[in-house]
């Protein structure tokens, strides 16, 4: 793999200004396309602006890139920032320079399509991390997800299409898990939802075949009919939102 050196290649990043102090990234303007790559989105652009968003299509379709690690500085991942990037294997975000991640919203479909990531690890996340519709939607060789603490709903087709995914930590702090975020995850098989959550919407876990075994909040639930649908676990008490 080459390794992208930030502090020597920063040229290759194109940024658009936000405010007088800040910018996002909106892509990279030189690139060997065909060579895998390493991307350390930087920190503070070229004019001295704070990076702290990386742009709608950034990195879209781009498919040598394997790795890219997100600084703490970035509060916003834009939509389909990196749908379809079929090679992408790691995505890392977390401290540098002994800051905590800021990152706050994933837009919608950011991460569709990147089929060969395996892990996904934002539990570290320190905020509540507010998510689009179908951010990791058809990632089909995802295995295992933890999610932050702090995060209070599992969004719309969040999950959809994760064939592979076997294991995922849910927030104690979950109280909606929205239509779809679940479904079709054909290899989940356990389930414990945390106690408060109090909405699962339809086909949350739909066509979950292999879910067997599931533990429900003790407290009130209002759980769609088709909520888990066409799953050995379908719970007889569900109560229809």
């Amino acid at each position: 793999m080459t390794h992208i050196n930030v502090t020597s290649t920063l040229h290759i990043f194109s940024f658009s200004p936000i405010s007088e102090h800040t910018c996002q990234v909106v892509g990279i303007s030189a690139f060997a396309e065909d060579q895998p790559v390493s991307l350390v989105i930087p920190e503070v652009a070229p004019d001295g602006r704070k990076v702290t968003a990386i742009a709608d299509r950034a990195f879209s379709g781009l498919t040598s890139l394997q790795r890219v690690d997100i600084p703490a500085s970035i509060e916003s991942i834009g939509a389909r920032a990196f749908a379809f990037c079929a090679n992408l294997m790691e995505v890392r975000v977390g401290r540098r320079n002994g800051c905590d991640a800021s990152l706050s919203r994933i837009g919608d479909r950011a991460f569709m399509g990147c089929e060969r990531l395996t892990v996904l690890a934002l539990g570290e996340l320190p905020s509540d991390l507010s998510c689009g519709k179908k951010v990791f939607a058809h990632c089909t060789r995802l295995r295992a997800a933890v999610l932050p603490e702090h995060m209070h709903t599992i969004s719309e087709g969040m999950f959809d299409g994760c064939r592979a995914l076997t294991y995922v930590k849910l927030p104690e702090e979950l109280r909606t898990v929205e239509n779809s975020a679940f479904s079709s995850c054909v290899s989940l098989s356990v389930l414990s939802l945390p106690e408060r959550v109090s909405r699962i919407d339809d086909c949350a876990f739909a066509f979950c075949s292999a879910l067997e075994t599931l533990i429900l909040p003790e407290g009130e639930c209002l759980v769609s009919a088709s909520a888990f649908l066409h799953c050995p676990a379908s719970p007889d008490f569900m109560k229809a939102v």
